[in-house]
């Protein structure tokens, strides 16, 4: 449940909260240079992987669910708001289609190498058996969503991401668990 939480809270209802603002209240907001800032590309995704990266670190990740009060809140809070910024470009930037294909990439490929370097520590705190279950739960959310919902570049990031996540880390660890 937890997982499904953070796929909500972090990618689906931050996108529809951006989607649905009208654009000539989107733009009376980027008229802020704070605003602006936050929703660069080069400042947002680095902040929604970031973000990801870190309520992920085993330590706090335990702590925030074993609390299951304002840590927790905390954690969704700052998931919901870098996916707002994350999704802004998207949605209301003044970017071509191109360039926002190249930016849900990146956030694709960034995900896949966070997911990466955080696969060591996370097998090593919770073991073989549980990291694969997690990321074959990640991959399973991401092929459903692209089964259920093809289409457009929103759906792509939003199905690709958690699949993405989920076999960078669950097929290497897959491969050498059957092999030893």
């Amino acid at each position: 449940v937890h997982l499904l939480q953070n796929v909500v809270t972090a990618e689906w209802a931050p996108g529809l909260v951006v989607f649905a603002l009208a654009p000539a209240f989107a733009r009376e907001l980027e008229r802020s240079t704070a605003v602006r800032f936050v929703t660069h590309p080069l400042v947002a995704l680095p902040v929604w992987r970031g973000t990801y990266f870190l309520w992920h670190v085993p330590p706090i990740y335990d702590k925030a669910l074993e609390q299951s009060g304002w840590l927790l809140n905390l954690e969704h809070a700052t998931y919901f708001l870098a996916g707002v910024l994350m999704w802004w470009p998207v949605v209301h930037g003044r970017y071509s289609d191109g360039v926002k294909a190249v930016y849900l990439f990146g956030a694709f490929v960034l995900g896949m190498t966070l997911a990466r370097v955080a696969g060591g520590p996370l097998l090593d705190r919770y073991g073989c058996a549980a990291v694969l279950a997690a990321t074959a739960a990640w991959r399973l959310v991401g092929g459903v969503l692209f089964i259920l919902a093809p289409g457009g570049p929103a759906v792509g990031e939003v199905s690709a991401a958690p699949w993405g996540v989920g076999a960078s880390v669950g097929s290497p660890v897959g491969l050498s668990a059957g092999a030893g």
